[in-house]
């Protein structure tokens, strides 16, 4: 596994475009495919953790 890799699998925070790129690229799946997941997590974090009182 690449350095990069193993850095964003321990790293918080949003997958950038570029490192969207380069996992797409080293697990032959598409860009969008890390984008929406990254996105996915960060809403189910959202609403998991009191979403709804901060909308307030």
């Amino acid at each position: 596994m690449s350095l990069v890799v193993r850095q964003k699998v321990g790293e918080r925070g949003g997958t950038a475009i570029g490192t969207a790129l380069r996992l797409a690229r080293y697990f032959s799946n598409s860009p969008e495919f890390w984008l929406n997941l990254q996105g996915r997590y960060e809403l189910d974090s959202f609403w998991l953790y009191g979403g709804k009182r901060s909308l307030l």
